[in-house]
């Protein structure tokens, strides 16, 4: 079970307020010590200048050590709290003192060797006390050297000892500061980040809303551009699945359209047949019957294959497997199939090039392309015609007399189901040019189709870039 809630807005306010409270606890404690830091250097700045102030006081005079008279309770005039305790240790044996003793001194502080400053804290009796001492030597006081007789200055070591009460509270005070701010801040973020986050996804929202409007009953629409920069891409990439679907079911309506369309004949030819042999038998041999099936069977297969292949072109799911393909070796096979065509409709082929031509291409698409063309040119030529045929270098061309077409009517040739009329198709249903179309597109090379000024269709395939050797380049 996972521990994030299903709501996208509450697992995004659950991060925000987890991040919150991670981030505002470490500021929190950084700042506590950063605070506390400065306020206990300040502290003992404040420390060290009493007891500097104090230790000024002390002076050498003509009978040795001695404070000024005015001056005798330093704690009161000048540190200004009674609990305010300090010491004055000197070398010669003379100390001088507050009249209020501390219950603990600081260890070993008499041994101090310079003049550096050190602190520590001491607890007396549950009170906690700053402590200051350093080493220093007293000054001389006026009037105070005598002729003759060298000034004795000894070594003094000065303690002050303040009671730190005061900092503890403004440090406590300070410390629930930084603590009751946050939270509170924490609160507010908390409540409000789940209404915030629920602002910022509207967008998203609104899209899933857009979405309720797209499906197969409005085919071409679309998910309006947003201003949103996160959902941008979602949006481009969410319209280029529906165009990829809005493609694949046009391609099935064109294949149950075209199957319909292509198959309506021969199956009523099917029927037909067997309508009128059971209501009026013929006496035909079985074997000659179920030949003519055979025959309407087969137009079927090949009917429903290219429609197939077409389909599968025009979606450019067929992989192409490029292999070296003898162009000569390709046409000469396809005319060998076509024999019994040109033969009954007493049409010749007439090859005015024989110029090898090695192509580095799929071998299947092009036999679909050069037999579609060819079968073409064979089925609807005049009978009794002569088809030119020709290949080089950069393509191959078919050319075959055309006197029923005009120019409006070449630009429709490649089209589906548009046949110029119902002759003889050979089985392929008006396909063969639609077919070698799509190969070509599939291929990446040009097929067009042109009646020139004599009548006669011209069929061009050009092939230029996939050609990897032939007589014509090495004799260039």
């Amino acid at each position: 079970m996972s521990l994030w809630p299903d709501s996208l807005s509450s697992r995004i306010a659950l991060m925000i307020g987890v991040s919150i409270i991670l981030l505002l606890g470490v500021a929190a404690i950084a700042m506590d010590q950063l605070v506390d830091a400065e306020m206990q250097q300040r502290f003992d700045a404040s420390l060290l200048s009493q007891a500097q102030a104090v230790s000024a006081l002390v002076e050498v005079g003509p009978n040795g050590l001695d404070m000024d008279e005015l001056q005798r309770e330093p704690s009161h005039l000048l540190l200004g709290n009674a609990r305010t305790t300090y010491v004055v240790q000197c070398s010669n044996g003379q100390r001088f003192s507050s009249p209020t003793a501390a219950e603990r001194y600081p260890f070993d502080w008499r041994n101090t060797p310079d003049d550096k400053p050190h602190f520590t804290d001491i607890d007396a009796g549950g009170v906690q006390q700053r402590a200051v001492w350093f080493g220093f030597r007293p000054a001389p006081a006026e009037h105070a050297a005598v002729a003759g007789r060298p000034m004795d200055i000894p070594d003094c070591r000065m303690l002050l000892l303040l009671p730190r009460t005061q900092l503890d509270r403004i440090l406590f005070a300070i410390d629930g500061i930084l603590l009751i701010t946050p939270m509170l801040a924490l609160i507010a973020v908390l409540l409000l980040s789940p209404w915030l986050v629920r602002r910022g996804l509207q967008p998203l929202s609104a899209l899933a809303e857009h979405m309720r409007d797209v499906g197969p009953h409005a085919p071409g629409q679309r998910l309006p551009p947003t201003r949103t920069r996160e959902l941008t891409p979602l949006t481009q990439r969410f319209n280029e699945v529906l165009t990829r679907m809005d493609d694949s079911m046009q391609r099935e309506r064109r294949f149950a359209s075209a199957l319909a369309h292509e198959t309506r004949t021969r199956l009523a030819e099917l029927r037909t047949l067997v309508d009128v042999e059971r209501s009026y038998p013929s006496g035909r041999p079985l074997a000659d019957l179920l030949a003519d099936v055979g025959v309407i069977g087969s137009e079927l297969e090949n009917t429903v294959s290219s429609l197939l292949l077409l389909t599968r072109l025009e979606a450019g799911l067929e992989k192409l497997e490029c292999e070296r393909v003898d162009i000569e070796a390709l046409v000469s096979k396809q005319l060998a199939g076509l024999d019994d065509v040109l033969t009954r409709r007493h049409v010749r082929i007439e090859r005015t090039t024989t110029l090898p031509v090695f192509l580095r291409s799929d071998a299947s698409l092009l036999r679909i392309i050069v037999g579609n063309l060819l079968r073409n040119a064979a089925v609807y030529a005049p009978e009794g015609a002569t088809v030119e045929l020709a290949w080089d270098a950069d393509g191959l061309r078919v050319i075959n007399p055309a006197p029923e077409l005009d120019a409006d009517e070449v630009a429709h040739l490649g089209r589906r189901h548009w046949r110029k009329h119902s002759a003889d198709n050979e089985g392929h249903a008006g396909l063969g040019l639609n077919l070698a179309m799509a190969a070509a597109r599939a291929l990446d090379v040009q097929l067009s189709f042109v009646l020139d000024d004599d009548q006669r269709l011209r069929a061009d395939l050009r092939w230029a870039a996939a050609v990897i050797g032939s007589d014509a380049r090495s004799r260039r």
